[in-house]
């Protein structure tokens, strides 16, 4: 993922670089708040939900490959570096500002609270005559309380 180095994503989000220092220059690979879909070079983020906080699964990914994670809390002997920070949540919002503003691409976002599929669906057909088109939706609050 471009210029997601550790260094830029501790900076990303405002957070303290806990680590080996000579690890800073390296590049995650993907990013994912469910511990389940890590891989070799994630950053994981660990979001409280309701009923489950994903910090219970930060020895879990550093085992399944995950290159750092966000904490914020201070983690006793862990098996990998990991951002210190506040939240969690606002880190993440934080760093997606970051790397949306690296990307030079142009992006259509779609609010409301009836109609956005249909809408998304007809923009979509239109852009691709011309343009490739990547069609994301978000995933609901209610999706993001799970880890």
């Amino acid at each position: 993922m471009k210029n997601l180095t550790f260094a830029n994503i501790a900076k990303a989000c405002e957070g303290t670089y806990i680590g080996d220092e000579t690890q800073l220059d390296t590049t995650i690979t993907g990013a994912v708040i469910d511990s389940r879909q890590v891989k070799e070079g994630y950053l994981f983020i660990p979001i409280k939900g309701e009923r489950v906080d994903g910090h219970k699964f930060i020895p879990a990914v550093f085992e399944q490959g995950a290159a750092i994670v966000l904490s914020e809390h201070e983690l006793k002997d862990p098996a990998g570096p990991y951002v210190l920070v506040e939240s969690t949540t606002d880190a993440m919002k934080k760093l997606a500002a970051f790397y949306r503003k690296s990307l030079d691409i142009k992006v259509v976002g779609i609010t409301g609270s009836v109609g956005k599929t249909s809408t998304k669906e007809m923009i979509s057909s239109v852009l691709e005559q011309k343009y490739s088109c990547l069609l994301y939706t978000s995933p609901s609050p209610r999706d993001l309380s799970t880890s």
